[in-house]
């Protein structure tokens, strides 16, 4: 008899164990989330046009206000307003901006930022003053066009400024190039 009632028990046991693990199979648990949708140039990770100063003049960098985006106009020109580009870059040139564009850190936490490179030809993007650097240099973002995956720090509350430059070969073809430099950006210790 007491056998039998071990068994017994035994046997509920892992029958209730059973019906434990059945007992849900997915949940869903709300809980309260903020978020503002802003303009580029005050999120975290912001990006600040270096517009309206000597070498951006040409609406080369602005904030639509319509979508809030930071925006790389690299064929504005005299007399085209923001998001126009009737100008350009001929064969065998090389034009550079010393300043475009800034990146602020404005979260708590420190940083790590790169940019990337997704179509453009001829570019070359770096922190400012090392645009002229190796690809192996961990100032430098994009090479000829190529990524080179470096990644520098920011502190809270600072900002790192980006220089870009162009350098067509003489034998480029005449083309329209459209591309996105892309801003990712990791928290770190």
């Amino acid at each position: 008899m007491k056998k039998v009632g071990i068994i017994v028990i035994v046997a509920l046991l892992a029958i209730s164990g059973i019906m434990a693990a059945m007992a849900y199979s997915n949940a869903t648990v709300w809980s309260q989330a903020d978020m503002t949708i802003i303009n580029s140039n005050d999120a975290l990770v912001g990006l600040y046009p270096w517009a309206d100063r000597v070498g951006t003049k040409d609406k080369t960098v602005y904030i639509d206000e319509t979508d809030g985006r930071l925006y790389l106009n690299f064929a504005a020109g005299l007399g085209d307003q923001a998001g126009q580009g009737t100008k350009g870059f001929q064969p065998g040139s090389e034009y550079r901006w010393g300043t475009v564009f800034r990146v602020y850190n404005r979260s708590n936490d420190n940083v790590e930022i790169t940019i990337e490179n997704d179509g453009l030809k001829y570019i070359y993007v770096a922190e400012v003053g090392y645009i002229d650097h190796p690809p192996t240099s961990k100032f430098v973002f994009v090479h000829n066009g190529v990524n080179t995956g470096n990644r520098l720090p920011i502190a809270p509350g600072s900002h790192r400024a980006i220089s870009i430059k162009f350098d067509v070969p003489a034998d480029a073809p005449l083309e329209a190039i459209s591309g996105n430099l892309i801003v990712k950006s990791w928290a770190v210790e």
